[in-house]
């Protein structure tokens, strides 16, 4: 078993350390529980040399009440050498630690070719591509105020849209190797106003819009989103129940997800145009 997304520092951390010890040490941990090789994958937002890369491109977004948030955001993470995070790994690697030289590419509109340049100057084994904001909203950061206001006043089937069209975006630029963790769009409980395979329609937002959930099976008028809630070990689509027609899988929240292939490219997010070298994993 191996597991190729891995961070190093908190998101809490701003300048952070650079210690071969706290490698070796989850190596350790990773081997106790099975995981024979690490990908080191630390977000490109951390590194100056990235956003030096791409510049201010909240500017452009300027208008969106969460550009300044979204600045202060990268302020404060962008403050660490991506040179020296990329010699700490690859020292690791050196060493003999099971290990790859990674990165989580953080998708940029329009600008990936450019953050594709900078990391062709590094001997990665390996980059993942994820998107976590679009425009300037982090839509899975509902923990600040402006962000998770939001979702409140979006349209809900427009945000999955626009999700689901940037994965496509990131994708189709080879600028990585692997997708990470395609669904994080429902990470704060909103989703599509879609009608699944059982008929069922699902909410497009709580009716209470500080209220989340992990949702997973479709909710119907008279039941509440807890009393729908899967055992972990159910085999269910992350946007309807079982079924019997089984095309596509990836996995999600350790549970194996399938989705109909009958799905517009926006619901099932995993069948977006891509290479064949750009597989889809679970890694959060």
């Amino acid at each position: 078993m191996i597991d190729y997304h891995l961070h190093l520092w908190p998101h809490s951390e701003s300048s952070v350390w650079f210690k071969l010890d706290q490698i070796a040490d989850y190596c350790d941990e990773a081997a106790r529980h099975g995981v024979t090789e690490l990908a080191l994958t630390e977000h490109t937002s951390r590194f100056r040399d990235v956003l030096s890369a791409v510049g201010p491109f909240w500017l452009r977004y300027g208008h969106e009440p969460t550009s300044p948030v979204l600045a202060q955001y990268l302020d404060f993470h962008a403050r660490n050498s991506l040179e020296e995070y990329v010699t700490l790994a690859q020292r690791a690697k050196d060493e003999g630690l099971p290990v790859k030289v990674g990165l989580e590419v953080d998708y940029y509109a329009d600008q990936m070719d450019v953050v594709s340049g900078l990391l062709a100057q590094y001997p990665f084994d390996v980059l993942i591509g994820s998107v976590h904001w679009l425009g300037t909203w982090q839509f899975d950061d509902y923990d600040v105020a402006t962000h998770a206001h939001e979702w409140t006043v979006r349209d809900v089937d427009q945000c999955w849209a626009d999700y689901a069209r940037a994965i496509e975006e990131l994708a189709a630029s080879n600028s990585v190797d692997v997708l990470a963790h395609p669904d994080l769009i429902k990470v704060a409980g909103y989703l599509r106003r879609i009608r699944a395979i059982t008929g069922t329609l699902w909410p497009s937002r709580p009716p209470n819009p500080t209220f989340r959930w992990n949702a997973r099976q479709p909710v119907g008028p008279n039941q509440s989103p807890s009393s729908t809630r899967p055992n972990a070990s159910s085999t269910v689509s992350s946007r309807g129940g079982s079924r019997s027609r089984r095309p596509v899988t990836r996995t999600h929240s350790n549970a194996s997800v399938r989705a109909p292939a009958s799905w517009p490219i926006s619901w099932r997010l995993e069948g977006c145009t891509r290479s064949p070298r750009i597989p889809i994993v679970n890694a959060r």
